[in-house]
């Protein structure tokens, strides 16, 4: 089941440790005045707008999955939207929710400066991602969702009805978005590595997130919210066709077109 989430940026702490992380993905080695960093939550274990929630085990898995995925615009799987990449996850303790924390750089040249304005400026702030997972658990009764009566978003006896993500197998990209599924998802505020030539610039705080389904089905990317509405208890089955699924061949075409269209010598 494909999905994408939504969630928060922050910023990145360790130059020196972030620059050799960077380093791993970049065909030659860069500066650190070449990079600008920032830390995204990318999605955490809470229900979230579409009644669904990761595990803790799926959080774990895609924090190795994301490490060299790149950050994107709205989900538009295209080479020229290729703008940032994650070089390091991990899943974090915040309050009750585990969260998934990632730190993405994006090189310091003149077409991006507009987008490091605007992440410092706290406009670019939410953000999902696209990944994708082959179990989708009832809450109510512990079945496959779509196998049983329940329905995300409706009560049953007290207990609102979820669906549990787990068994992550593959992510895609992460997105800067408009509205998360996920409210808390986004950048993050903390550290960046900083212009040798100026002061560090707060960054905003933002989150985002994509994921799949059982028996790799289509499934409804879940990164932005239902034609439906937001939270709509909307009666479908993980299998039916829906406005902005998509096939898990396109989704293969795409993940491929991704990796042959890189950017050379930045790595992004």
């Amino acid at each position: 089941m494909y999905v994408a989430k939504k969630m928060t940026v922050v910023k990145a702490t360790d130059p020196a440790k972030d620059l050799a992380q960077i380093n791993v993905l970049a065909r030659r080695e860069l500066t650190e005045a070449e990079v600008y960093t920032f830390a995204v939550r990318l999605c955490d274990d809470q229900p979230d707008r579409d009644y669904e929630r990761f595990t803790a085990s799926a959080l774990q898995e895609l924090a190795k999955l994301f490490v060299g995925k790149p950050g994107l615009f709205d989900h538009f799987w295209s080479a020229h939207e290729q703008t940032a990449r994650i070089y390091a996850c991990s899943v974090e303790k915040d309050g009750n929710a585990l969260c998934l924390m990632a730190k993405a750089y994006l090189l310091r040249t003149p077409e991006n400066e507009s987008v490091i304005a605007a992440i410092d400026g706290g406009i670019l702030k939410e953000v999902s991602i696209g990944c994708a997972v082959k179990q989708v658990t009832c809450s109510i009764c512990g079945e496959p969702y779509g196998s049983c009566d329940h329905r995300k978003g409706r009560e049953y006896n007290g207990e609102i009805c979820y669906a549990a993500l787990s068994e992550a197998c593959d992510a895609y990209e992460f997105s800067f978005v408009a509205v998360p599924a996920q409210p808390m998802a986004g950048v993050v505020k903390g550290a960046q590595t900083p212009h040798p030539s100026a002061a560090p610039t707060p960054s905003p705080q933002g989150e985002g997130l994509g994921k799949g389904a059982p028996e790799e089905v289509p499934a409804r990317a879940a990164g932005s919210l239902s034609p439906y509405g937001d939270g709509a208890q909307v009666d479908e089955a993980p299998a039916k066709a829906a406005s902005g699924k998509m096939s898990i061949e396109a989704v293969d075409r795409a993940k491929a077109r991704l990796q042959l269209e890189k950017i050379r010598f930045g790595g992004i």
